[in-house]
């Protein structure tokens, strides 16, 4: 039986304030300088080379008008098997840090011709996480200026059918960033997130959340 990364959200009643936010991708993606580029400050360690400067989950709170916005910066979780030890436990560290619930989530690619292991990506996101988790996630594209010259994301997307089907799983929801224009634009980049996903107009009425119960079931926790 396929197993999924327990990614399962449900709704529930308790208002909040703050906006909490996942960034997943590979090592080199550009997971930490976006994280950087959207509070305007340098929080998270960049690492430029193969090695990942992410290792464990870190979590920062910046205030952004009436909301407060929480970035969780994860490991390459997608530089290994989803199923390993090390990963199961990162996961779990995760989602201590988005207690009580994640808004939605960042999957971070870059812009640059696709490789098996880029499509690996992809295809990993797709089989490992639930549907409904799918539905709470924004595909973002760092390094935007590395698109040609007269291309359109949109036509950047569509010429590649894996990419184009995770999009679409996604509800359609991508964005490109280009960290040099937006950088120290907190307010520019809070406005994109509010708006890139819509259902986060009704969060502060009705949450979302993850399932711990579900959780532990799926990723039990050896002593």
């Amino acid at each position: 039986r396929e197993s999924k990364l327990p990614f399962l959200l449900f709704l529930h009643t308790a208002a909040d304030s703050s906006m909490r936010i996942v960034l997943l991708g590979k090592t080199g993606s550009g997971k930490s300088s976006l994280a950087n580029t959207i509070l305007g400050e340098t929080l998270f360690k960049v690492c430029h080379g193969a090695v990942s400067g992410t290792t464990d989950c870190q979590s920062e709170i910046r205030g952004a008008q009436e909301r407060s916005v929480q970035l969780i910066d994860t490991p390459g979780f997608f530089d290994t098997d989803p199923d390993a030890p090390d990963m199961k436990k990162e996961v779990l560290n995760c989602m201590i840090e988005c207690a009580p619930g994640v808004h939605t989530f960042l999957l971070v690619l870059k812009v640059e011709r696709f490789t098996k292991h880029e499509l690996a990506v992809a295809d990993v996101f797709s089989q490992h996480f639930s549907e409904k988790a799918l539905k709470y996630t924004t595909v973002v594209f760092t390094q935007g200026d590395q698109l040609e010259e007269g291309v359109t994301l949109k036509e950047w997307i569509k010429d590649n059918h894996a990419l184009s089907t995770l999009v679409e799983k996604c509800g359609g929801r991508c964005h490109v960033s280009n960290e040099v224009q937006l950088k120290g634009q907190f307010t520019q980049v809070y406005t994109w997130l509010c708006s890139s996903n819509y259902k986060w107009t009704d969060l502060p009425r009705r949450g979302c959340c993850l399932s711990k119960d579900l959780l532990r079931a799926a990723l039990p926790v050896q002593n």
